[in-house]
């Protein structure tokens, strides 16, 4: 085994779990591969992509995105200096490989080369798609996505916009089950969930490290710790400005737990 694909939505942990991937002596993480804010880093699928379709403008069609991507994983494979690759793969992103053809509530072309070449996936999911949001909007206040630094962040609370709320969450859990049930047909999979992805002294937890043992085929995984700062605060009452009104709009709806959780 030399790959192992790291399947999530965006503020799930990812970074923070890369982090520890890091420190394994038999993995190497492979940050968000199709970000496009990363095209000319070498091991950004855009920079290898392009350089293809330099060679051959017909590479730009969609009938090669097979072809491009399986050659882009034996350089990954090359660059990984005998490590099993963990590829980091957002929901968003898994169109990229798309066919001439793709139903639109089908089933993404990424997907479907997963299980048919066996490639083993880990899923990550967030349960609590609500403090997600919140994340990313701190992140995005704080112009600061992931960093080492505590100072670097300078915005802990903001005023969170109710209107269109429920719609934003329905669309995001609705993404995450679309997932979900794409990667049935996966056979070499783990599920995880960021909720159960750390213990209380901030590294990864007994069951994360076994369950991944079990699919990558590792003897031992040490408790590492990311080395990421977490930016929200887990008590929202704490992050939320206008705590209240966000608890008024959810009330009733599927989401009100998520306040407290």
């Amino acid at each position: 085994m030399s790959i192992c694909f790291l399947i999530a939505n965006q503020r799930s942990g990812t970074s923070a779990l890369g982090s520890i991937f890091n420190q394994h002596p038999r993995l190497r993480y492979f940050f968000e591969i199709f970000h496009d804010g990363h095209i000319g880093h070498d091991m950004n699928y855009f920079t290898f992509y392009l350089e293809k379709v330099r060679q051959d403008l017909r590479n730009s069609l969609p009938d090669a995105n097979l072809k491009i991507f399986q050659e882009y994983l034996e350089y990954i494979r090359s660059r990984s200096h005998d490590r099993i690759a963990i590829i980091d793969v957002k929901y968003n992103s898994t169109h990229h490989i798309n066919n001439f053809w793709q139903n639109p509530g089908g089933t993404p072309g990424f997907i479907r080369f997963l299980y048919k070449n066996d490639i083993p996936v880990i899923h990550l999911k967030r349960n609590n798609i609500l403090k997600g949001l919140i994340s990313s909007q701190i992140a995005n206040l704080n112009k600061v996505w992931h960093t080492h630094d505590v100072d670097a962040i300078r915005v802990h609370s903001f005023r969170l916009d109710p209107q269109n709320l429920i719609a934003h969450l329905t669309e995001a859990a609705e993404q995450t089950s679309l997932i979900e049930n794409s990667l049935v047909r996966a056979r070499h999979r783990l599920n995880l969930t960021y909720e159960s992805l750390f213990d209380a002294d901030g590294a990864i937890s007994a069951y994360a490290r076994q369950s991944i043992c079990g699919l990558l085929g590792l003897e031992t995984f040490p408790p590492f710790k990311p080395v990421h700062v977490k930016q929200t605060k887990d008590n929202l009452r704490q992050v939320l400005e206008n705590y209240s009104e966000v608890e008024q709009c959810l009330a009733g709806s599927p989401f009100a737990w998520m306040l407290e959780a």
